[in-house]
């Protein structure tokens, strides 16, 4: 062997043979302090290499991120992806509702101003037939106007927000006309029937309020007495024909139609400068020309407050439950828009006194009236 042979040589002195850089002395090398060199030659390599490979994605990002600044892109990359999600959460938002507008029950149409003139004529119609006025008025200067006979569809659609169960809708009919009066019976009428002498200049216009439902129905049977005209009667109105003769033929939320702020035009209802009692005749009436049928002072009816019938047509309808409360409609300048419509309803005690409740009457017809110049 090769290393056998090199130390025979050694051994026996034959020096002369070996090459000058192997005369040198052996020095022999500790494994102990070997190791730890090589090992720290092995990590500075690795070192170097991950160094190396780092360097390369970084150059590898920058390159991608030049790549998307020259697309228009940028840094701005994270905002478009959430642009574009809002928008397709949008999207599906939009999709919603047109679906469930879709199958939504179809609303009642809003009269327009042609439905309102066929009212009218509707109305010319029918006191011509009779031979009577479309407006009259009586003796004390008291104005009415003519509501025909007709058939309609009484209450509150379960479709509306104010909807409540008693207020279910069902067909009226009523047989007879009648006369009601343009306005609610005001403080200074009120005086002169029941013979009062408290009340000032300033109240006169107003509506008779703080009266209870035994006082109007008290009223309505001295105007006929003090009438004294064979046929004539005065009374209170029932609730169907207080409601029939308010809607006018329309069938929506109110005669004008469902649209809330052009119930000003109409009507006093609860406001932010509070609630404040108006002269009676200011606003616009409908289209049977009946004023303030909406807000300012709620109308006592002749009916007690009672739930409507089950799907059913009623003819001339009126409710007599004496142990229950009395009907009041129109809303009052003290309550909210919702609860003055053509079908909203409250009851109270018809001995109790409010300062926002007052009536208006109805005239019957059974014999030839003597319409005033």
């Amino acid at each position: 062997m090769p290393g056998r042979h090199v130390a025979i040589l050694i051994e026996g002195e034959k020096s002369k043979l070996m090459p000058e850089s192997f005369r040198k002395p052996l020095q022999l090398v500790s494994p102990s302090t070997q190791i730890p060199t090589v090992l720290d030659s092995c990590k500075q390599s690795s070192l170097q290499r991950n160094t190396a490979t780092i360097s390369a994605r970084g150059s590898s990002l920058r390159e991608n991120e030049h790549r998307l600044e020259e697309r228009g892109f940028g840094k701005s990359w994270l905002l478009v992806v959430m642009v574009g999600m809002l928008l397709f959460i949008a999207a599906i938002g939009i999709g919603l509702v047109a679906f469930s507008r879709q199958w939504a029950p179809p609303s009642p149409p809003e009269p327009s101003e042609l439905a309102h003139q066929a009212a009218q004529q509707r109305q010319q119609s029918s006191a011509e037939k009779l031979g009577i006025p479309v407006y009259y008025q009586n003796n004390i200067g008291m104005e009415f106007a003519w509501c025909p006979p007709g058939e309609f569809l009484m209450g509150t659609p379960n479709t509306d927000t104010g909807f409540r169960p008693q207020e279910r809708q069902h067909f009226v009919h009523l047989s007879q006309g009648f006369y009601m009066s343009r306005h609610e019976v005001t403080v200074d009428l009120f005086r002169q029937i029941m013979n009062r002498d408290d009340v000032t200049d300033a109240e006169r216009d107003l509506p008779a309020t703080n009266v209870t439902w035994n006082e109007a129905f008290e009223f309505c049977e001295r105007l006929t007495r003090l009438e004294n005209a064979e046929g004539c009667r005065y009374r209170l109105p029932t609730e169907a024909e207080w409601e029939y003769a308010c809607r006018a033929d329309s069938t929506t939320t109110w005669f004008f139609g469902s649209t809330e702020p052009h119930l000003k035009r109409y009507g006093w209802v609860q406001t932010s400068k509070g609630s404040v009692l108006n002269p009676a005749g200011q606003l616009q009436p409908n289209p049977w020309g009946l004023f303030d049928m909406y807000g300012n002072a709620w109308e006592w009816c002749a009916d007690h407050y009672d739930s409507y019938p089950l799907d059913q047509l009623t003819i001339d309808p009126r409710v007599v439950k004496p142990n229950n409360d009395r009907v009041r409609r129109g809303g009052s300048v003290g309550r909210y828009s919702i609860e003055s419509t053509s079908s909203s309803r409250n009851a109270l005690k018809g001995t109790v006194r409010d300062r926002e409740t007052g009536f208006r009457v109805v005239r019957t017809v059974t014999s030839p009236l003597a319409p005033r110049p």
